[in-house]
């Protein structure tokens, strides 16, 4: 498979799952009566949306080397292209996760942003998110001439750990299932330090 192949083949799993992801968290919002219980349906589903691509996009490594392990191995160009669409969905539904906040709960209150922990960490990772999303593109990277941008991606790691941290704090996520989903994520995340494995490349 050719690197064009499986980057299309990868955006175009990420896409169909994010948009039925969307529908059902459209759907689920739609069911409720209160506009207050329908806006944080959808800020939470998005939210959840991006928490859960930004973690798949750093397991993906780590499960294609045990997978390969155990028998013949994926496609590694097919790994770096999941990780690239996967990081892109990410950053997108954190976009539309953050553009809901600032409508409808932060409405009236934006500079809270800067004021609230949680808010905080949470737009710092979306910061980070964004700059992740624009070195993913070639052409953009060689029109900004980012010189760095593979090293750029390690940010990622850091952008977890944020959004963990924003969930932790956030009055309406799920703790219990953020823990959860953190400690499931930080077991993935040792196998890299099985032994007879070279460092994964960064997310491109």
């Amino acid at each position: 498979m050719t690197r064009a192949a499986a980057k299309r083949v990868a955006a175009r799993a990420c896409a169909c799952a994010a948009l039925a992801a969307l529908v059902v968290i459209g759907a689920s919002g739609l069911a409720e009566s209160y506009p207050l219980a329908r806006e944080l349906r959808w800020i939470r589903g998005s939210g959840q949306l991006a928490f859960g691509a930004l973690g798949l996009a750093l397991c993906v490594s780590p499960l294609g080397a045990l997978v390969a392990r155990l028998g013949r191995g994926p496609d590694p160009l097919l790994l770096a292209a999941l990780r690239r669409a996967l990081g892109i969905t990410s950053a997108c539904a954190a976009l539309l996760h953050a553009a809901l906040v600032l409508s409808t709960y932060l409405a009236d209150a934006r500079s809270a942003v800067l004021d609230v922990p949680f808010l905080r960490s949470g737009a710092l990772a979306l910061a980070i998110l964004v700059a992740l999303l624009a070195t993913s593109f070639p052409a953009l990277v060689r029109a900004l001439h980012v010189r760095l941008w593979k090293e750029l991606h390690w940010l990622a790691f850091p952008a977890l750990l944020l959004v963990f941290h924003h969930l932790l704090l956030s009055p309406f996520a799920d703790r219990a299932r953020a823990v959860w989903l953190a400690a499931a994520l930080l077991v993935v995340g040792l196998l890299r330090f099985l032994p007879g494995r070279r460092a994964p490349p960064p997310l491109v």
